[in-house]
């Protein structure tokens, strides 16, 4: 879908190519391909808002090469995954037993060390 946006005097053909996706349940962000003024087509991360006409525009964002969208998937599946305690605590019989005689974990890792007795 092409279209030209006015700015300050100067007019902007945009061109989307690809929508790959919402970034949000909201549907304000969005993956595209976009080719800005003729230029080769590029992904980008914006900012979005589709008018009454439902036409999407897009806002302020940032474009990402091919090597930068590996990185950022890098380090998305390299971040620590949260911690479901029910399950640990499930599978370590008599573990609450322990921590009630006076025993703690600590850091998140369940060893269990005798607390001292003042």
């Amino acid at each position: 879908m092409a279209k030209k946006v006015a700015k300050k005097g100067t007019t902007i053909n945009c061109t989307i190519e690809k929508i790959y996706g919402y970034l949000s349940p909201r549907e304000d962000k969005v993956f595209v391909r976009v080719s800005w003024n003729g230029m080769p087509a590029k992904d980008e991360v914006r900012k979005c808002w589709t008018s009454d006409d439902g036409e999407l525009h897009l806002g302020k964002g940032i474009d990402l090469t091919e090597t930068e969208i590996a990185t950022l998937k890098s380090l998305s599946d390299s971040k620590p995954k949260p911690i479901n305690f029910s399950d640990i605590f499930a599978s370590s019989e008599g573990i609450m037993e322990k921590r009630q005689a006076g025993y703690s974990t600590k850091d998140g890792f369940i060893v269990l060390r005798r607390k001292e007795k003042r």
